[in-house]
This record gives C-alpha cells, structure tokens and sequence, in this order.
C-alpha cells in the first residue's frame, strides 16, 4: 500500500496537470491505469477519465469496482455519463445503478432512456483518436496497440481532447517516422454535436458522404462517432411526432389519417385550450373598471401577451431539445431556469425600451411607457422560466416533454402577462 506523501503527490500532479498525467497513463494498459489511480478522489478519477480517449475510458471503467463506478457516476456531468454507461447492457446499467439513492438513479436512467434508435443509442465510442502532438511513429504504435481496425481515418485530438481533424492511416504508413501527425491533419467535413438540433441533424446526414462522424460533446470533446444511415428514420419520425404533439396532435396522426382519428386525437387538446383560456379572460374581468377608465390599456393588452408568449415558445424549444438530447436532466433545472431568467430579462429589457419609446412618440404619456416597459420587462423574465419549466415539469410527471406544451405555456404566459401589465398598471393609475 502507497504511503500516503506518494498518494498526496500523484493527487497534486493530476490535479494540477491533468494532460501530462493523461499522457504518463495513456502508456499503461488498463489494469496499470486503475491501479495507478485507486487512490485517487472521485473527482480526480473523474478529471483522469475525462482526459482519456472515449474508448480507453470505457474500457478503464469496466475494470473499476462497483462502488468505484457508482461515485463516479453521481458525479459525472450528464454527457459523461452516457459516455460511461452508453456500451453497457441494460442488466450492467441496472446492475450499477441498483444501489444509487432513489433520485439519483431516476435522473441518470432518465438521461439513459434514449429511443431505440437514437444519437446515444448508436454512438460507438470505440473510435481510433491520435493527439495532435504525436509523430507519425507514436501514432502507428498506439495504433498497433489499440486500434480495433475498423476504419481507416483516425480523428485527432488536441491536449484537452478537442477534436482537430482527421488523418488517413494510409498517408500515415507512407510518412516518415519523425514526422507529426498534424503535418497530416485534414478537416473532418462533418461533426455531429450531442446536442445538435434534430432538423441540423438531418440536414447534415442528408448531405454527407462520409462513412463514419465523429461526434463531440458541448465542449467539443470528442465522444465517440457514428454511422449516418442508422439515423435517418428515427431523426424524421422524432422530429414530425415532436411538432405535431406540441400543438395538441397525435404523433401517429396523418394527412390520410381517418377524419374519426384527427377528430379523437385533436379535440381534447382543444377543450383544455378552450378552458385554460377562460383563466386567461378571468385575469381580465379582475380588473374590468381600471380597462373601463383608461381603454387605452385594451389596446397594448395584447402586446404584452404576444412578446411575452413568443419569448416563452423560444425557451421552451431551447428546454425540449436538451431533453430529447439528454443534453440536460432533473439535476439542472435549476441551472436552466436561472440561465432562462437571464436571458428573458436581457431580452425583455432590450424589448421594453424599443417599445416604451414607441408607445411614448403614440400616447405622449410617461405614466404608460412606464407600464409598457415594466410590465414587458416582467412578463419576458416570467415567460422565459415558464418556457424552461413546463417540458420539465411534463417530463417529471412521466409525460413527453413535447406534449401540448405550446397549449400549456400559452396559458401560463397569457396569464402572467395580463396579471403583470394590469396590476402595473393599477399601481401606476395615477401618472
């Protein structure tokens, strides 16, 4: 057993310098690397893992002791876990995630639950890589030593994993040992990122001709890559089954569909619609005598209502897409509305001043541009949270995220507007 000043040195060297230590231990197999490491903390190992190629990281966590994987794997990030957990078989992920606490286990199982055919479903991560710093020798070497001779491009990274390109193994064999391997390097034409919208997605799979793309995560780290074929049906039935079960439509619902079926599918989204806008009418019955007196309120009511749910719809795509891409879980709802509230008062602000003037230069009136900029300034900030909150909420009730949320969120934001501009209003009645 290692002394524990050896322990702190090694815990000091990675921590301080985690690509020499990456570079030290990618010369070791992966028995030596898990025993080089078992001292190490849990976000040690995880900052080791991180900067090892998708394969080798792979291969080094299944060689790890269970208790060992389950702290990393409620530590890790949620694009790390499915680099992780993704090779596994559902026994082995179940296996591994039986002991975790009850939330946790339901969020990673959540960022695990991928369509059959999905992006993560068919990420292989077992993908040759080189650094960018090595010669055409290394290169060849670790090639001999680990390459599962599937492709004949090798992807490139840089010290911190970043993709840089592409080299050709064939130009490699025909090089001079000492040259480098960046002195090879060529553009990779195509990267799929995991959290690359699915229209993006398709566009770039329609057009490509390469056999195999390289996918990075948010980073730009490579993860692992995929074959673009096996894509192409799942991206086009998920992208279609989404916009039609945003608006209330059945995600099997077809222009030739039976008129019986679009009938059976569509009318209870518009019964909710119907009464949840009559929530919307309440809020304005609420404050019938101030409208009576200034009518001029009728008139920017819905100006408020249509920036503030447009402004909703933008986060509530932005929230929809990260859960269809496990880009985000439970875990981060914090961090997305925090980030939603920002940018919905970044925005609003820019928005209230445009209109406060406009409506200044109309009424002449500083008591309603003060309304107009205050109340638009709110009702953004609210409507981008409630864009974020409403997938998530939908999710965290087991429905699909994508379900008549566009029904729901008008309804929060045409309330929230009204309520906000009138009760501003109200406040302001006497300028």
């Amino acid at each position: 057993m290692r002394n524990e000043a050896v322990i702190d040195l090694m815990a000091t060297f990675v921590h301080a310098h985690p690509v020499e230590s990456m570079r030290t231990l990618e010369h070791c197999t992966d028995d030596e690397i898990v025993q080089e490491t078992q001292w190490l903390t849990t976000d040690l190992m995880y900052t080791v893992m991180d900067n090892l190629s998708p394969r080798r990281a792979s291969q080094v966590f299944d060689l790890l002791d269970h208790d060992r994987k389950q702290q990393l794997v409620q530590r890790a990030p949620p694009w790390f876990i499915l680099k992780l957990l993704n090779p596994l078989t559902p026994e082995e992920q179940q296996d591994l995630l039986g002991d975790l606490p009850s939330a946790a286990r339901k969020d990673i199982e959540f960022l695990l639950d991928f369509p059959a055919e999905s992006i993560a479903r068919v990420i292989d991560n077992e993908v040759d890589t080189a650094r960018i710093d090595m010669t055409v020798q290394e290169a060849l070497q670790q090639l001999k030593t680990h390459s599962i001779h599937r492709n004949n491009t090798i992807f490139v990274v840089d010290e911190d994993g970043i993709l840089r390109g592409q080299v050709y193994i064939g130009d490699l064999a025909l090089s001079p040992d000492e040259d480098s391997v960046e002195k090879h390097l060529q553009p990779v034409p195509d990267v799929m990122n995991l959290a690359s919208s699915q229209t993006t997605l398709l566009e770039q799979l329609e057009d490509t001709e390469e056999v195999i793309i390289p996918v990075t995560d948010e980073r730009g780290k490579l993860v692992g890559a995929i074959h673009h074929r096996a894509l192409r049906d799942v991206v086009e039935a998920d992208a279609t089954a989404d916009l039609q079960t945003m608006v209330g439509v059945g995600s099997t619902e077809r222009v030739h569909s039976k008129i019986s079926e679009s009938i059976k599918f569509r009318l209870p989204w518009l019964v909710v619609n119907l009464l949840t806008t009559f929530v919307a009418a309440a809020i304005i019955a609420l404050f019938e005598n101030l409208i009576a007196t200034f009518t001029v309120l009728a008139v920017l009511l819905p100006v408020v209502a249509g920036q503030s749910g447009n402004t909703g719809a933008q986060s509530m795509a932005i929230a929809i897409r990260a859960l269809a891409l496990k880009e985000i879980g439970f875990r981060e709802w914090w961090f997305l509305t925090r980030r939603e509230f920002i940018v919905g008062g970044m925005l609003g602000t820019v928005v209230a001043i445009i209109c406060g003037f406009a409506v200044f230069l109309w009424s002449q009136s500083i008591g309603l541009m003060l309304i107009i900029v205050l109340s638009m300034l709110a009702a953004m900030s609210v409507s981008c949270v409630v864009g974020a909150l409403v997938p998530l909420g939908l999710t965290r009730l087991g429905f699909d995220p994508a379900t008549a949320s566009s029904i729901i969120l008008t309804t929060f934001t045409d309330v929230a507007g009204f309520l906000l501009f009138l009760g501003i209003a109200l406040l302001l009645a006497s300028m």
